[in-house]
């Protein structure tokens, strides 16, 4: 009897088992022109490997639309025998916390929800003053947990994290409007 390779449509269940996927969150630090490599400061992937930074391949490079070097995210790390790859990648507003080394570079003026070097322990953030989304005027946590960061001291809530990637367009415009809202919900008061 002869053994060879198989087409994939014959490949037996015992070879597709040693197909292994894990939830992976970290810090995007590069990608090539091409999108099709990332390196990403990642947490410790239980079961795998610890926490490091390192390249992966990217199976779909579209998914690295919008989201900026610095980002938190989210992904889907696939390994097949040989290869590994990256999918299902996601942007996350929160910081993440427990990433030995966390060297996040936020936006100018920009810090994070957590501690970073980027903040001092003593600072005082200003509460988010409003209900609803500062960007969208939705009600916020009507989606879900909402999306926090921190601006220059004061804390913005999203209702999701489409709403933070606008406010990251322009922070200076939503920080303003955010003022103003907040003049004109004090006025309405008195």
């Amino acid at each position: 009897m002869l053994a060879g390779c198989k087409p994939d449509s014959q490949r037996n269940v015992a070879e597709d088992s040693k197909v292994k996927t894990f939830e992976v969150q970290g810090i995007l630090r590069e990608v090539s022109p091409d999108h099709r490599m990332a390196t990403i400061q990642h947490q410790k992937i239980p079961g795998y490997m610890p926490a490091m930074t390192m390249p992966f391949n990217v199976k779909v490079p579209q998914e690295f639309d919008g989201i900026e070097i610095g980002a938190d995210i989210t992904f889907k790390l696939v390994v097949h025998t040989n290869e590994h790859w990256i999918e299902d990648i996601r942007f996350l507003a929160l910081r993440i916390e427990n990433i030995p080394d966390n060297r996040f570079v936020p936006m100018p003026g920009m810090t994070s929800q957590t501690n970073t070097p980027a903040e001092s322990p003593n600072a005082t953030v200003k509460p988010y003053p409003l209900t609803t989304c500062i960007v969208s005027g939705e009600k916020i946590g009507e989606m879900g947990k909402p999306p926090v960061v921190i601006y220059k001291g004061q804390e913005m809530k999203f209702c999701c994290k489409d709403c933070v990637k606008d406010f990251n367009k322009d922070p200076d415009k939503w920080i303003k409007k955010l003022t103003e809202a907040e003049a004109k919900k004090q006025k309405e008061t008195k």
